[in-house]
């Protein structure tokens, strides 16, 4: 039978985490452990290269709403007693099921924003109208991006 970090270990492989990712958690796992499970879980080999840092992304508006679900859940998750790999797990599978066939994220990319949480550089913040968003406690300054789509709804509206 196998062990929950097995269970965890194998989930983060179906939805696509990189060996890295997975080392981070697991420390006591080697690469070409991680890269052996991979192969028997998906029937592929793990994609290779380097993991994705550019933080700006998050905050662009096609990407900022699906980056503060993932927050959010990634937050209430850990606060409920979830271990990090858990919680990014978790919050990756209510990103599937929240925007069935168009999410944008890469599991990779959850796993950079979980990290910024981490380390206090991520965070979330609420605007005037309640809406929670992500937000970038030492760079990008971003606006709420459901008000931000409603100014944008707005102006199409009155120009059309």
């Amino acid at each position: 039978m196998s062990s929950h970090r097995d269970k965890i270990i194998e989930r983060m492989c179906q939805l696509g985490a990189r060996p890295p990712i997975i080392q981070s958690y697991f420390r006591d796992v080697s690469m070409k452990q991680i890269r052996i499970i991979y192969k028997e879980v998906t029937g592929n080999n793990p994609q290779k290269g380097q993991l994705p840092i550019i933080i700006q992304i998050y905050f662009e508006t096609r990407f900022s709403v699906q980056s503060s679900l993932v927050a959010k859940v990634y937050i209430e998750s850990t606060k409920s007693g979830a271990t990090e790999a858990e919680a990014l797990i978790h919050a990756y599978e209510v990103l599937q099921i929240m925007y069935d066939g168009l999410v944008i994220l890469s599991f990779s990319q959850v796993w950079h924003i979980t990290r910024y949480i981490e380390i206090d550089q991520f965070a979330l913040k609420q605007c005037d109208a309640q809406h929670l968003y992500l937000f970038n406690r030492k760079g990008v300054h971003a606006s709420c991006p459901v008000c931000k789509d409603k100014i944008r709804e707005n102006n199409v509206k009155m120009s059309a």
